[in-house]
């Protein structure tokens, strides 16, 4: 499975350098740019929570291969229409729109699935280890795609991911066929009734999905906007832009066996709120480095922080929750992630007004805030393991 979260990570940071480059070369407009990701998000909130339903009900497994066989026929397909000059935005938009529906049904199973396959001891380290592998393809995919979108052009980036989702259905097929662990069946809509009661009866999971939903606002948006800074802010390149994805990359492995080291760690709670105010902190420095190199350190804060806060995050609701409602949880936290939209097109909007420094900056001092009011509102929370 980490094989293939491996792949899978290089599959996504190609993707995205690829995409958020042709975009950005094609219009010259950040709105674009979150207008295209706003697709992604539009199928998390339509789907995601069917996902979850779907996630305790069948054997995920094949949930995950059929998803990422899905995710290659995607690519495959907007690859031949960027080699034949036919591509249009609205075609990146709807390709958006359907890698949100794969996703919608993929993330909730493959991340209760790691529940099943490993202990609760050390979910945190095995947590940890699949953050390292997105780390890793950061460091390393994402200069890479810098690099190949100069050589080889966009398409044959998004071709070069082809045999990527060939490994990972290959890996895949190497994992146990575990039985589904929602129990007794009813309709699904009152199973996903069910699972929303759930959560409101308990003290820390809403608390994490408020955390979530704060990070997809405010933390993530400046993902999509980083071609502005290679190209406006920086003039790098497409060279430059792969250089930024990777100093997060490098941030993110950093913090991810950092947290690893801690080993089966008791204040996650503490931990998930001075993560969060790094990474809000993070942003405001980014947004007005002075220089490249100044950005890429900042970057590199950013990772790590954000890294801390996810695994710390996800391992908080898995060991939270129980084993009849876990996949339903987790897809509440991914339906979550649709929200993106909220942010990406606003702040788009706002980027090309007002420029992506202001933008960044805004969003990582709300999101400080934000973190600074838990913290000082739900003290008990800093305890919670």
């Amino acid at each position: 499975m980490w094989l293939a979260g491996l792949a899978s990570s290089a599959t996504f940071q190609m993707g995205m350098i690829a995409r958020g480059w042709l975009i950005y070369d094609m219009t010259g407009s950040a709105l674009a740019l979150g207008w295209v990701s706003s697709g992604w998000g539009i199928s998390i909130l339509a789907l995601s929570l069917l996902g979850g339903v779907v996630a305790d009900r069948v054997r995920k497994r094949n949930v995950l291969i059929t998803s990422q066989v899905a995710m290659g026929l995607l690519t495959l397909a907007m690859g031949i229409l960027i080699a034949t000059d036919l591509i249009q935005v609205w075609h990146l938009f709807v390709g958006s729109l359907a890698a949100g529906v794969i996703f919608a049904f993929q993330m909730p199973s493959n991340d209760s699935f790691i529940a099943e396959i490993v202990d609760q001891e050390t979910l945190l380290n095995a947590s940890s280890l699949s953050s390292v592998a997105m780390s890793l393809m950061a460091i390393v995919g994402a200069p890479a795609a810098g690099v190949l979108l100069e050589r080889i052009g966009v398409a044959g980036v998004y071709f070069l991911q082809i045999p990527l989702y060939a490994f990972i259905v290959f890996s895949l097929l190497h994992l146990p066929l575990t039985p589904p662990s929602g129990g007794k069946r009813t309709s699904v809509l009152r199973e996903l009734v069910d699972g929303l009661r759930y959560i409101r009866a308990q003290m820390v999971v809403p608390i994490l999905l408020v955390i979530t939903l704060s990070r997809v606002l405010l933390a993530m948006p400046y993902q999509t906007f980083l071609p502005v800074f290679a190209q406006d802010v920086f003039g790098v390149g497409a060279s430059g832009l792969g250089l930024l994805q990777a100093a997060v990359g490098v941030g993110a492995m950093v913090g991810s066996l950092g947290v690893a080291s801690l080993g089966d760690f008791q204040r996650k709670g503490g931990l998930l709120l001075a993560a969060g105010l790094a990474l809000g902190g993070g942003l405001l420095l980014f947004a007005y480095a002075p220089s490249f190199y100044l950005a890429l350190v900042t970057l590199a804060l950013v990772g790590a922080a954000g890294n801390v806060c996810m695994v710390a995050n996800f391992t908080l609701l898995q060991t939270n929750v129980s084993d009849q409602v876990r996949g339903r949880v987790l897809s509440v936290n991914m339906w979550l992630w649709g929200f993106s939209p909220v942010s990406t097109v606003p702040s788009g909007a706002l980027t090309d007004r007002r420029g992506a420094p202001f933008t960044v900056a805004l969003q990582g001092g709300l999101l400080a805030l934000i973190f600074a009011a838990i913290s000082l509102g739900q003290p008990r929370f800093r305890a919670v393991e």
